[in-house]
């Protein structure tokens, strides 16, 4: 299911993004991409319209050379 339609575009943030490649990019069907502007490390803030039920992330990489080497997903609940 994409969930594309219930997230909330002006509260998309990411650490560390590349001015050139920004966390935009995540959103788009074309060959744009996200990149660390400092090291290898992201931060990446996604909130949502409504609540949702998150079963899983799908990540997809260019080369081995831009592949997720490890990542760690935490939950915050908004008031």
């Amino acid at each position: 299911m994409d969930l594309s339609d219930v997230i909330d575009k002006s509260q998309l943030h990411c650490l560390n993004e590349e001015r050139a490649h920004p966390v935009a990019n995540l959103l788009t069907a074309s060959d744009t991409y996200l990149e660390s502007d400092t090291d290898e490390q992201l931060i990446i803030e996604i909130r949502f319209t409504q609540a949702v039920k998150l079963h899983s992330i799908k990540i997809r990489a260019t080369s081995l050379r831009t592949r997720v080497g490890a990542m760690a997903v935490s939950r915050r609940q908004c008031s």
